[in-house]
């Protein structure tokens, strides 16, 4: 949350506040990349060795001590190195222990709906403080002198997220359910060797990534609004925040109905995620052209892509059944593919914030939302490819 919704809501405050640019704010996401794929290869054999409840509020607690570095107002050196820290207190300890979990309990005719209600809870959790977030910002956007606050709204978003996360901390070691202690084997470096070996494990990876990246691309939406769309800073990060309340409609929504549609007609998830990732590309390349069109036509291009790269959220983590990767692996699979899947996190933020920075006007972001589209093309073949396979 700390890393990835402060700036999505609250980007063109961020920018004013601390002095960055898009570029520069790119390359802080490009860092936390770097210790995030150190992370996921070593974080997946955690998930197979401890608890996750453990797992997961040690992640928690140490995201909350990093909202508190960024309360000191960092310098550019020190906020690349809070999303350094980032990128291992969000990953290392948490993600394959919160993917596994979901996985182990969703079964194999539940798993969609496991991830959907997974990432649909996050991002309702997202849009619940987004709301919260936008509403104080707004008491706090003009101080006495009819001057912007930036950095002090900074300040206050910081620290409710920061109380929230401390909070949750103590809640998740105490209700998270831990999967059955069948599924948690000693790792070696045999046992994971066969997930290398396996082209299922790549293909995903690859599909995984091109999906992500429309997801990352819901970062530029606030900064599009105002630079193309002429909106203020605070109009556009109001009018992102609601668009992700469509992250719980799309991911708990579609989990339901690819379920749904596989244990009735038996139709592989990975038929939906071809059909996502293709329709998601065709959204991107229409973005290209959105400013010519109306605002509102515009607005429905940004609410539909951001409704489908929520939606294959709920689906890419739920096809290890269909690839019948074992329970004791799945950590170790979800490491390795996430490796290669949120690699985004690493390069889509320099490129797009390059473009943008580089090319005046419309042109930046057209180049920006035509890659995207590019990388969700790749997706489908992938996804394609992967369909034929497992029928």
């Amino acid at each position: 949350m700390l890393p990835f919704l402060v700036p999505r809501i609250f980007r063109p405050i961020m920018i004013e506040a601390w002095e960055l640019s898009n570029q520069e704010i790119g390359v802080a996401f490009s860092i936390y990349g770097i210790s995030a794929m150190l992370s996921y290869i070593l974080g997946g054999p955690l998930a197979d060795k401890f608890k996750a409840n453990i797992l997961i509020s040690l992640s928690l607690a140490l995201t909350a001590f990093g909202g508190l570095l960024l309360l000191l107002n960092p310098s550019k050196i020190f906020f690349y190195f809070t999303y350094f820290y980032f990128g291992v207190s969000t990953i290392l300890f948490m993600w394959g222990a919160m993917i596994k979990v979901t996985h182990e309990f969703g079964g194999e005719s539940g798993r969609a709906t496991m991830m959907g209600l997974l990432d649909g809870g996050r991002g309702l959790t997202a849009a619940c403080m987004g709301m919260l977030l936008m509403f104080l910002s707004s008491k706090l956007i003009f101080d006495q002198m009819g001057q912007l606050e930036y950095a002090q709204i900074l300040n206050q978003v910081l620290l409710i997220i920061t109380v929230f996360l401390i909070v949750l901390a103590v809640a998740c070691y105490f209700y998270i359910i831990n999967p059955p202690s069948s599924s948690l084997k000693k790792w070696s470096i045999a046992e994971s060797l066969i997930v290398l070996k396996r082209s299922e494990t790549w293909l995903l990876s690859i599909i995984i990534l091109c999906s992500y990246s429309a997801f990352k691309s819901i970062d530029l939406f606030s900064i599009y609004l105002v630079d193309i769309q002429n909106l203020s800073s605070v109009e556009a990060s109001r009018l992102t925040s609601y668009i992700l309340w469509l992250r719980p409609l799309g991911a708990i929504g579609f989990g339901l109905f690819v379920d749904f549609v596989f244990r009735r007609f038996n139709i592989s998830r990975y038929f939906f995620l071809t059909l996502l990732l293709s329709l998601s590309s065709i959204l991107s390349f229409l973005l290209v052209f959105g400013p010519s069109s109306s605002f509102v036509f515009v607005l429905v291009l940004l609410a539909s892509s951001a409704l489908f790269a929520f939606a294959l959220r709920a689906i890419y983590f739920s096809v290890f059944g269909e690839n019948e990767t074992p329970s004791h692996l799945i950590g170790t699979t979800v490491g390795v593919v996430s490796l290669v899947g949120f690699m985004p996190d690493f390069f889509f933020g320099v490129i797009t914030g390059y473009f943008i920075d580089t090319f005046n006007g419309n042109l930046g972001y057209q180049y920006s939302f035509a890659f995207t589209g590019v990388l969700l093309m790749i997706g489908s073949l992938c996804s394609l490819v992967s369909l034929n396979k497992n029928s």
